[in-house]
């Protein structure tokens, strides 16, 4: 049960940063618009420092597998994905921010921190595959959603900065080359900065919620139980099966990063599309900040079970 426990404490750890957000926007240190220069920041300078850096290893057979691994069961979970969000709308008729909220999960800002502090730092390079996974079908079937039309935009896909990170890694890693230790001592601080940055951006974001207005639609707790409970028990089982027949070293714990990717919160690319296209972004972010919350209890509960 240590995976389990360590996980619950650094997702409240997490949390504290979100609400020193929140708090610093309410004392008038910072206004809730200031969030968006510290959301540039995190997209293009944390996210791909620790990204890039995490294949700065050394490319063994073993790590190969075990990437496409990640890469197979990755697409896996967003076909997956994509069938529980068929039955959601054919039963729910849910509005598409709804659909968003539900199907999309905090896969980068959340996730990379958690695999440092709970499995060590050696694992992030397994998060790479479902996170350009992801990115593919955020931007066909995400933007979609929020625009009306699913279109495949080939630009905007291999032009995203996390992409541009893991192909230079892959590049780096192929060519046997190592990042000397001064740069090293750049990437490894910035990287360090994306869980605590991430959350204090959510947690001034959450200053312009209305709770009256969160707590009083119950779209919002229909949202939270695809999200957070009706995906991560669809996806236990399917994990717990694939574990069945992938006999590799360290397949558990391989797979389980992709797990914890699966039952992550909603995540910020649903927020962030809401706004763009203005389809309800208080909605939208209430889900975000309700989910990151619960899912100091959910998270830790699904790991226990999946370790079972």
């Amino acid at each position: 049960m240590e995976i389990p426990l360590l996980l619950f404490e650094k997702i409240a750890q997490l949390f504290m940063f979100l609400l020193l957000g929140f708090i610093s926007v309410k004392l008038g240190l910072v206004k809730s618009e200031d969030s968006s220069p510290l959301s540039k920041i995190l997209l293009y300078v944390l996210t791909p420092a620790i990204v890039f850096e995490a294949f700065d290893v050394e490319m063994t057979p073993e790590i190969t597998r075990g990437l496409i691994i990640t890469l197979i069961v990755a697409v896996a979970s967003h076909f997956m994905f994509l069938a529980v969000d068929f039955a959601y709308k054919k039963t729910l008729r849910p509005g598409n921010v709804e659909r968003a909220c539900a199907m999309y999960s905090n896969c980068g800002n959340l996730l990379i921190p958690i695999v440092i502090s709970v499995l060590g730092k050696e694992w992030v390079i397994y998060s790479s595959g479902f996170l350009c996974v992801q990115l593919f079908f955020v931007w066909t079937h995400g933007v979609g959603l929020f625009s009306g039309k699913i279109s495949f935009a080939p630009k905007k896909i291999f032009t995203n900065v996390v992409l541009i990170s893991v192909m230079l890694g892959l590049i780096m890693a192929a060519l046997k080359l190592r990042l000397p230790p001064f740069i090293k001592g750049v990437t490894e601080p910035l990287g360090n900065m994306v869980g605590p940055i991430s959350m204090f951006i959510c947690g001034m974001i959450a200053t312009e919620v209305k709770p009256r207005r969160v707590f009083r639609d119950k779209r919002t707790y229909i949202v939270i139980l695809m999200r957070m409970i009706v995906t991560p028990l669809i996806g236990l089982l399917l994990f717990r099966t694939a574990l069945m027949f992938i006999g590799v070293p360290d397949a558990e714990k391989i797979l389980l990063i992709s797990y914890l990717a699966v039952i992550a919160p909603t995540g910020t690319s649903a927020v962030q599309f809401a706004q763009i296209y203005d389809k309800e972004p208080d909605f939208a972010v209430s889900i975000n900040i309700i989910a990151t919350l619960l899912c100091i209890v959910t998270m830790p509960i699904w790991v226990a079970l999946y370790l079972m």
